[in-house]
C-alpha cells in the first residue's frame, strides 16, 4: 500500500494542479490512512460553483472533514 508523506503531491483529475500533502494520520484501529491536503481557496465564486466543486471532489472519492 502506498502511503503519502507531508510534502508529497497528490495528482488527481479532480484537481487543476497537484495538491500538496499537509498531514497524514494513520488510524490503525480502522486500517485507514487520512490524507490532509492544503486548503483549496475559491475566490469570487458563488455558492453554486462551490457546491459543484464539492460534488466533483466527492465523485472522485474525496471526503471533507468531518465527513471522514
Amino acid at each position: 500500500m502506498l502511503i503519502p508523506h507531508k510534502g508529497d503531491f497528490i495528482n488527481d483529475s479532480a484537481f487543476r494542479d497537484a495538491q500538496e500533502v499537509e498531514m497524514v494520520v494513520l488510524d490503525l484501529e480502522r486500517n485507514a490512512c487520512h490524507v490532509h491536503l492544503k486548503a483549496v481557496e475559491l475566490a469570487n465564486h458563488d455558492e453554486k460553483a462551490i457546491e459543484d466543486y464539492i460534488d466533483l471532489y466527492k465523485l472522485h472519492g474525496w471526503k471533507s472533514y468531518p465527513d471522514c
